[in-house]
């Protein structure tokens, strides 16, 4: 996971949870781990605040890694997101939690052929491969099955939070299992949550 996405989903948490992250997500990305089928999640506590961000295989979720070529596509785009803008569809906690902001980023969102009118991060490395006329091709075939979802929701929870459960398999019949990291004010850890088994306890 890149360290500038680890920046937005941290920006309303203190710094020391921050400095405790990093790591996790530094060595994810050092490590240069995309795997089809395999998401990771980030967790962290700040007081009765949560930061959530899951980053997703856009082959998993919606289904397809590369820009919508057909309205077919583009409609399940826009169905994914509009079930996944309920956090509930996403993931469960064991307490009373009022959602306070989230961020949904799918890339290759705005397509040429489509005007979505979003905002996507990999817009102008786009530009960039399409300049690049001899190794075009193969970049292209490279992003088309490197791009991740990313789905950030930040938390303000009234009761103590000991428990997670990951709905989000439902919607991604793909996605065989998503490491999850947390810090929070019992600890840290980190473990895999599959169909399966999609309940995280701490």
């Amino acid at each position: 996971m890149a360290l500038s996405s680890v920046r937005i989903f941290m920006a309303a948490t203190s710094a020391a949870v921050l400095l405790c992250l990093v790591p996790f997500s530094a060595a994810r990305a050092l490590a240069g781990k995309h795997v089809h089928g395999n998401g990771q999640l980030l967790v962290a506590q700040d007081e009765s605040n949560w930061q959530l961000q899951f980053s997703i295989p856009a082959v998993d979720l919606p289904g397809f890694g590369h820009a919508p070529e057909s309205d077919e596509q583009m409609q399940q785009v826009h169905q994914i997101e509009k079930q996944i803008s309920e956090y509930s569809n996403v993931f469960s906690v064991d307490g009373n939690c009022q959602l306070v902001s989230q961020e949904i980023d799918f890339p290759h969102h705005d397509s040429p052929e489509h005007d979505v009118g979003h905002e996507t991060h990999g817009s102008q490395h786009e530009d960039e491969l399409h300049h690049d006329g001899e190794h075009h091709d193969e970049d292209h075939h490279d992003a088309h099955h490197h791009e991740d979802v990313t789905l950030a929701y930040q938390l303000s929870c009234g009761d103590n939070i000991s428990e997670m459960t990951i709905t989000l398999f439902r919607l991604a019949p793909s996605l065989s299992a998503i490491e999850v990291q947390w810090i929070n004010n019992k600890g840290q850890g980190m473990t895999d949550a599959t169909p399966q088994s999609a309940t995280v306890s701490w």
